[in-house]
């Protein structure tokens, strides 16, 4: 080959070079243009249309925006199950975000399952739980089981193939949370899908889906009144605003409220949107409260006979307040404001007058805190009582004039009379329950899969619940269950 070839063929490699270069350059360009364009037209819609105040919902072009971040959204969640996969093995989203070495030392000295203290039969006063967890022993997928703890056993399981399939054909749903189910004067149970659809699911005693609501995204508590009305926290599938909707017992929705419309009314949105949390509201519990048929305000609920108010408790994280809130009126009678930090429960102790509890994250000064407290708050206003001034609503927090005279008293239990290790750390998500008759608290580590129940009076730890793997090396969350101080189903 003479000297001209050699540098034809020189010459046409580095053309083919330059083309592989260019194209792979204008590739890489073209591929972090569209990513750009992609990623801001994502943060566009969660700025201007996911809107959870409701301020930006009559946006007409945040249809196309949804449109288009729909195959982002399939892209985010399969890179979410590669990384479950990778990390847990599992796709169902029930395994413990703790690691489980941490765990299985931390619990080295409990059984998978419930671990009695006390003999069978001893304690007439244990009540009930309707435990709803993640099974170990089904790859995470749900049960809800009615335990007797003064006999320590089961006496009702449900059956959850159908509703675990109607889901499952519904959407993505691989077997995230059955949570908070509550059971109905009829015997039928239900629940909500949190974190896996949002669905509100009714199933018979036999585990036949009754109904399934799909209209709002349905989340976190699900609490009832006397007549069998539903109340559950709501986020709206169209701009994300959270509140809750009243429903009949069979899944009808009767009204919503949502959180901005109400905090409007009073002109305190900004109270809300002034939060930097990307979530602002985020409503983690609606407590229906009841109200005496009889006139003396004195009157305990044991001689009182209490029927059903339009008066809700309602519990909102990220402004760490509680309002008591008139569904009829639509309108904030009180707000107990910055009392707790981030708190996830509120449990009506006693109706009149008004004592209840909150499961609260402990700071202790420290914004790193990892433990919880519940705080019982008594001598609360009378949400019911007529007010001098109707048109104004009470405003109470910590160090201020309004507090001092409110004749409120607040009690913190920490749980320190307890091993460090023993004492709750749910840091985003648990719940308290109180058994009056025994003087106890009934408390869920959700995120950790743990249950106990503990002596407010000697610290005692009555009985511990441990969703794991047989070996310990698989901890799964549990689902917000539910103590009931009655069998629940004895008069059916």
């Amino acid at each position: 080959m003479n000297l001209s070839s050699n540098k034809k063929v020189i010459m046409k490699s580095s053309l083919f070079s330059l083309k592989n270069i260019l194209y792979i350059s204008s590739t890489v360009v073209l591929l972090y243009l569209t990513s750009l364009l992609s990623g801001s037209i994502v943060l566009v819609n969660e700025r201007f249309c996911s809107d959870s105040l409701g301020i930006n919902k009559d946006r007409k072009w945040c249809i196309y925006t949804n449109d288009f971040i729909g195959p982002s959204e399939y892209v985010m969640n399969g890179i979410v199950d590669l990384y479950n996969l990778a990390r847990y093995k599992d796709l169902s989203g029930m395994v413990s975000e703790e690691n489980s070495d941490q765990l299985s030392q931390r619990f080295q000295d409990f059984n998978s399952g419930f671990n009695f203290n006390y003999l069978k039969g001893s304690r007439p006063n244990a009540g009930f739980l309707l435990l709803s967890a993640g099974a170990p022993e089904k790859n995470g997928k749900p049960k809800i089981e009615l335990w007797d703890l003064n006999n320590q056993k089961v006496i009702k399981e449900w059956n959850l193939k159908k509703a675990f399939a109607e889901i499952s054909s519904r959407s993505d749903f691989k077997g995230s949370y059955f949570f908070h189910p509550i059971i109905l004067s009829d015997g039928s149970l239900v629940f909500n899908t949190h974190r896996g659809g949002g669905y509100l699911i009714r199933v018979n005693d036999k585990g036949d889906v009754i109904k399934i609501n799909d209209k709002l995204n349905f989340h976190r508590s699900i609490n009832k009144n006397l007549d069998d009305l539903l109340y559950v926290c709501i986020s709206n599938k169209e701009n994300n605003q959270e509140g809750f909707a009243v429903l009949d017992r069979n899944l009808n929705i009767l009204s919503t409220h949502y959180i901005s419309d109400i905090y409007q009314k009073v002109g305190l949105l900004s109270r809300l949107s002034s939060s930097s949390s990307t979530n602002y509201i985020h409503i983690n519990d609606v407590e229906p409260l009841l109200l005496s048929s009889r006139s003396d305000a004195q009157m305990s609920d044991d001689d009182a006979i209490l029927v059903d108010s339009n008066v809700v408790l309602i519990s909102l994280k990220s402004s760490s307040s509680v309002l008591a809130y008139d569904t009829s009126a639509r309108n904030i009678i009180w707000i107990l404001d910055g009392f707790s930090y981030r708190q996830n429960d509120i449990d009506v102790i006693r109706q009149m007058p008004l004592k209840i509890s909150v499961f609260d994250k402990d700071l202790s000064g420290k914004q790193n805190s990892n433990f919880n407290r519940v705080m019982f708050f008594d001598g609360l206003p009378d949400p019911h009582a007529k007010f001098n001034d109707p048109d104004a609503i009470k405003v109470i927090m910590p160090n201020t004039i309004q507090f001092k005279y409110s004749g409120i008293s607040i009690i913190k239990n920490d749980f320190s009379n307890i091993p460090d290790t023993l004492r709750p750390r749910a840091n985003s998500d648990g719940k308290s329950d109180y058994n009056e008759k025994d003087d106890t608290l009934i408390v869920e580590e959700q995120n950790n899969g743990r249950l106990f129940e503990y002596s407010i009076n000697d610290g005692s730890i009555y009985w511990t619940f441990i969703n794991s793997s047989k070996q310990k090396d698989k901890f799964w969350r549990t689902s917000w269950s539910r103590f009931y101080p009655e069998n629940p189903l004895t008069d059916l």
